[in-house]
């Protein structure tokens, strides 16, 4: 009796001797493959949304709407259909529309395209900015665009290619083949 319990006893120490073995070797293996987020796919979208951002100062830096969002996790964008997007810490008010944007979140740039209309309010004229294509830093409240540019403030109208822009400071630059029409008012 006393050797079928030691046999028995040595098989069920050898089987866990083999489990546990197996098993550590299961342990030591590498994890299975985790699927990486696809550039090419949204996570989600939304449609007809708004959203507000705050800066650091806890103000209202600028209010973003669009008919249509899609988020891409890789680089944290999303892309826009019919965006507007209206500045808010400047020192005017400046709205923009397009037909398409790309929002770089973790940038806070917003690079807008196809038929871009820049409207500046709240001055003694209002200023329209038309162009094709435009970079807007809302961090930095600058612009920039290499695309041809018409800018219309009352009756006056300047046509150039390529513009820099600080709303911060007013400063503008034109960067080439600038002309310009100036209406001088009656006297």
């Amino acid at each position: 009796m006393n050797s079928l319990r030691y046999f028995t006893i040595l098989i069920t120490v050898l089987l866990l001797a083999g489990l546990s073995g197996w098993w550590l070797a299961e342990l030591r293996k590498s994890p299975a493959t985790i699927a990486k987020p696809d550039k090419n796919h949204y996570d989600y979208f939304l449609t007809n949304f708004n959203t507000t951002v705050i800066n650091e100062q806890g103000k209202m830096a600028y209010h973003l709407k669009a008919a249509h969002m899609e988020h891409y996790p890789v680089d944290n964008h999303a892309v826009l259909k019919q965006p507007q997007l209206t500045l808010l810490d400047t020192p005017t008010t400046w709205t923009a529309v397009a037909q398409n944007g790309i929002v770089y979140i973790d940038k806070q740039t917003i690079d807008l395209s196809g038929d871009v209309v820049l409207r500046q309010t709240a001055t003694t004229a209002d200023v329209i900015l038309m162009t094709d294509k435009l970079h807007i830093n809302a961090a930095k409240k600058t612009l920039a665009t290499t695309s041809k540019v018409k800018i219309h403030s009352g009756k006056d109208t300047i046509i150039a290619t390529g513009l820099k822009a600080n709303l911060t400071n007013g400063q503008l630059e034109l960067l080439s083949r600038v002309q310009g029409q100036y209406h001088v008012p009656p006297r």
